[in-house]
Parts: C-alpha cells; sequence; structure tokens
C-alpha cells in the first residue's frame, strides 16, 4: 500500500523561481520548520521530493507532482509502495472548496475463497497468493485524467533516469533487507536485485543500486498507461503471479476499477480537516484529533497516546466489525441497511468529546 505523500499547491511559481520559506518560529536545533510561500512537497525520500518540486516548478499540477513523486518513492522504496501495490489520494480544490478522495487499493483476486488462508498464514504475507490485483496506476492515471497539466510521460523520466544511473541504498530500504534476507535469497529476482554478484552477501548502505528492468517497464507505462491492465505487460505479470502459485487472472487486471469516495471532513476550531473514509486510517485520525481539540500543547503530549490507543481498540471493535456485517450484507443485496451500516459506522468518529 502506498504510503500518504503530502503535496501542496497554494500557487504555481513561474518556472525559474525558488521557493523561500518564512519561518513565523523559531526552529527546534536540528530541525528545518518552515513554511514555503508557493509550494510545498513532502515524502519519505528526499530525492522523491525534489522530483515532485521540480515538476511544480515547471507548471506542473499538484496531482503531477504527486505522480511523479510516487512513482519515484516505488523505485527507492520498493518496499512502501509501487506500481504492484495500491493506496488512496485526497485531492482540495481551493478555489472550489472542494475535496476528492481515489481509493485504489489493491483487491483480491475474483476466485479466492474465504478460508485459502486458514492454516496457512504465510502465504498471505509470501508467494503468489499474496499478491492482490495492483491499483496504483490506474489511481494515478484517474487523478491525472482529471487534474493533470503536464503531459503524463514526462512525470516518468526522472525516476526512469534514477533506475539507468543509479542509486544509493538508504538506510530504510537497508534496513529492509537485512531483515528481509531470507526471503530475497529464495528469491531468484530479489537475489539479483539485493545481494553481491556472487549471492552470498546483501549489497552495502550506501552502495548504487540500478534498477534497469524497472527503467524498461516504466518506459513501456509512460507511453501506454493501461499496459498493465490491458496490455501485453499485464499478460506477463499474470503469468508471474500464477508461476507464483498466485491466484490474479487476466480478467482481474482487466476489470479493475477505481473508487471515487466522498472524504470527511471535521471541524478543528477555524480550520477544515479533510481525511478519507475507511478502509483508510481516516476515522481513526479524526477520531485522535476530536480528543484532542481544545488541549494545550503540554496537555496534548499527555493525552495524544491515550488518544491514539483509544482510537485503534475503537476501529478494531466497531469500524472493522460494522464493515463486515455490511460487505455480508452487500453481498446479499441488501442495500439499504448496508449503507445505514457504514454511514453509522463513521459517525462514530466524530464526537467531539471522549470520556478516559
Amino acid at each position: 500500500m502506498c504510503r500518504t505523500h503530502i503535496t501542496r499547491s497554494v500557487k504555481k511559481p513561474p518556472a525559474t523561481a525558488t521557493p523561500k520559506p518564512i519561518l513565523t518560529t523559531q526552529p527546534t536545533p536540528g530541525v528545518a520548520a518552515q513554511i514555503f510561500q508557493k509550494a510545498a512537497v513532502a515524502t519519505e525520500h528526499e530525492t522523491c521530493s525534489k522530483i515532485g518540486r521540480d515538476i511544480l516548478k515547471q507548471q506542473g499540477s499538484a496531482v503531477d507532482a504527486l505522480i511523479a513523486s510516487q512513482i519515484c518513492v516505488g523505485a527507492l522504496n520498493m518496499f512502501a509502495t509501487g506500481i504492484g501495490g495500491g493506496g488512496f489520494m485526497i485531492v482540495y480544490n481551493r478555489k472550489l472548496k472542494h475535496a476528492e478522495a481515489f481509493d485504489y487499493r489493491e483487491v483480491g483476486p475474483s476466485n479466492m475463497t474465504m478460508d485459502m488462508y486458514n492454516g496457512r498464514s504465510t502465504d498471505a504475507k509470501v508467494g503468489g497468493k499474496a499478491v492482490g490485483v495492483p491499483g496504483e496506476l490506474r489511481g494515478l492515471r484517474a487523478a491525472f485524467n482529471k487534474y493533470g497539466q503536464l503531459p503524463w510521460r514526462k512525470l516518468f523520466l526522472p525516476t526512469i533516469d534514477l533506475c539507468r544511473k543509479g542509486f544509493p541504498i538508504g538506510k530504510a530500504l537497508h534496513e529492509k533487507m537485512v531483515s528481509n534476507k531470507k526471503y530475497l535469497e529464495a528469491d531468484p529476482g530479489l537475489k539479483e536485485l539485493f545481494m553481491t554478484p556472487n549471492g552470498r552477501y546483501l549489497r552495502d548502505e550506501g552502495s548504487i543500486l540500478k534498477r534497469e528492468k524497472l527503467a524498461k517497464t516504466l518506459e513501456r507505462i509512460s507511453m501506454w498507461p493501461d499496459d498493465l491492465y490491458t496490455g501485453d505487460l499485464g499478460r506477463r505479470f499474470v503469468l508471474d503471479v500464477q508461476n507464483a502459485g498466485g491466484l490474479i487472472s487476466v480478467d482481474d487486471m482487466k476489470n479493475y476499477k477505481v473508487i471515487n469516495r466522498v472524504p470527511l471532513s471535521n471541524k478543528l476550531g477555524k480550520l477544515t480537516h479533510y481525511t478519507l473514509p475507511a478502509p483508510n486510517g481516516g476515522p481513526v485520525l479524526t477520531h485522535i484529533l476530536n480528543m484532542n481539540e481544545g488541549m494545550t500543547s503540554i496537555l496534548l503530549l499527555t493525552f495524544c497516546k491515550k488518544a491514539t490507543l483509544r482510537a485503534w481498540y475503537t476501529r478494531v471493535f466497531h469500524l472493522t466489525r460494522c464493515h463486515l456485517v455490511a460487505l455480508i450484507l452487500l453481498s446479499l443485496g441488501i442495500n439499504e441497511e448496508c449503507k445505514v451500516i457504514f454511514q453509522s459506522s463513521h459517525n462514530a468518529f466524530n464526537a467531539k468529546k471522549t470520556i478516559f
């Protein structure tokens, strides 16, 4: 699943302009607390944030910057996101004061069964049966069709170039390599990518990693956006998954659909907070913010942990159960009751006060 990448564009800067930060308070030592006049892009990897920033400077939209940044993260921190995964996106149109949510999370293959992981929990984590139908590219394309401004291909070029020239293995990636070494050794493709040529040792942190095969894949997608779902690339992907014991079919890929959802909105003083509805963690975040509303900074530190624990407890014992019941009703064609249960589960997170 894709991690959240926040892109905020207040006003498009000229192509040659360099945003200048305005510090409203004294920054904490060692922390660059900055508020930018024009725009800001934040991802988990500095290189990818810079790619998003450069897209904005080329007159790209916020969605253009998000797409370019996310493709980059999928290449450099492939454990976090990638074109074989999925995610969520929320877009706020400041001019229209309107928010829109895209749900492009992975889904299970059409021929999976309710008990396929019973007694085989490892199959849900490793191997072909752990692979869901990916939604990332169709999700990004759906948002691009509505909000994109630069050519689609241009958003892929910086990452294609990185993959061919190589990039240093970062700390986060190397930690994942170490903790998953036994899986890397067992998979020929991963072994070739992450281990030394003799196959005995992991590549070192800071060593240069090249991803020529991914570069070629991204080249195809930059020219044929739906190739993974309806083209030759998709057929080869399905074959690879099936050879690994997976259940994905060509029809699963072709029939994947992005879901447009209505974002949750919540008043926080004079501000309005928009977030994604379930199955995203947006309701949990809303619950936490509501419980901490009105707290001073000192009290907030005290109550934040408690609020977080309570919110996740509520998610497990209320939201998850409600949605399970709603999905069962939906499968039986009982649509009205299903809508009521979904709404009640969302309303549970909008309570303004919670007593510990």
